[in-house]
């Protein structure tokens, strides 16, 4: 199992430690912005946004870290559903109104979004 975890850039070190969770879990995180140093400079975050749109091809699942607006993850979450990924938010449903659609899953924590992922991918590698 693959997924792409997005959050806001200000919730990065959260982030981080959610990844671990997952990790520890069998399951395998492909957002490498995780680790992708702050700049200003356009022809990094172009490299940045085109890594960004590549970890997200490779996922089998998308789960998103809602823990503020951030207009990154919303287009992240937005470039998911529109491929037909599962989608899982961690928190609340505010900050974006299609986070109401039937089928994005909504779960209190990290733990509870693992439980959701194998619930929904039974037979993905572990």
């Amino acid at each position: 199992m693959k997924i792409y975890l997005a959050a806001p850039w200000a919730e990065q070190a959260a982030a981080r430690q959610a990844r671990d969770l997952f990790v520890v879990r069998g399951i395998t995180v492909t957002s490498q912005w995780l680790d992708h140093p702050d700049t200003t400079d356009p022809r990094e975050l172009e490299r940045q946004a085109l890594s960004d749109l590549a970890d997200l091809e490779l996922a089998n699942a998308f789960v998103l870290l809602n823990l503020g607006k951030s207009e990154g993850k919303a287009f992240e979450f937005g470039f998911a559903y529109a491929t037909d990924m599962t989608c899982i938010v961690i928190g609340r449903r505010e900050h974006n109104i299609f986070y109401h659609l039937p089928d994005v899953s909504i779960v209190e924590t990290v733990e509870k979004a693992i439980d959701r992922l194998w619930e929904l991918h039974p037979y993905a590698v572990r």
